[in-house]
């Protein structure tokens, strides 16, 4: 009961503190993009409509109008991970095309975990790519 407690109850704590984000990319987009997300990279949008003719596009507003976008890299298109298993990173640009940020949603990756590349540096190098 001891080795229980002590061990495999703060392994399995640990595990879902660093697991993959469960978003279930597998869902339609609208379910996926919450007011939170939409706001960490658009905090002026007063909301976002998916686009009619591409599921994996999102168009956020600001006072009707589109102020930048939104779209899902596993709907747009189907990447393959290291591990061959598609992966959802929600990528943000403006109205101009600028990259304005992302979010990994879910992956799936061997090489992405606390003991070797953290989300966190994943995350800080794929954000050296704004601009």
């Amino acid at each position: 009961m001891t080795f229980f407690r002590l061990f495999l109850i703060p392994a399995a704590m640990l595990l879902g503190t660093f697991g993959n984000t469960a978003a279930d990319m597998n869902k339609p987009l609208q379910t996926r993009l919450s007011d939170s997300l939409v706001s960490s990279f658009f905090p002026e949008a007063d909301g976002f409509e998916v686009d009619h003719e591409s599921s994996a596009l999102a168009h956020v507003k600001v006072n009707g109008l589109t102020t930048g976008y939104l779209f899902s890299t596993h709907e747009m298109a189907e990447p393959k991970g290291f591990k061959g298993d598609s992966f959802d990173i929600i990528i943000a640009l403006d109205s101009t095309g600028r990259l304005v940020g992302h979010r990994v949603l879910e992956q799936h990756e061997p090489l992405v975990s606390p003991d070797k590349v953290s989300e966190a540096t994943l995350s800080q190098y794929l954000n050296r790519l704004n601009g």
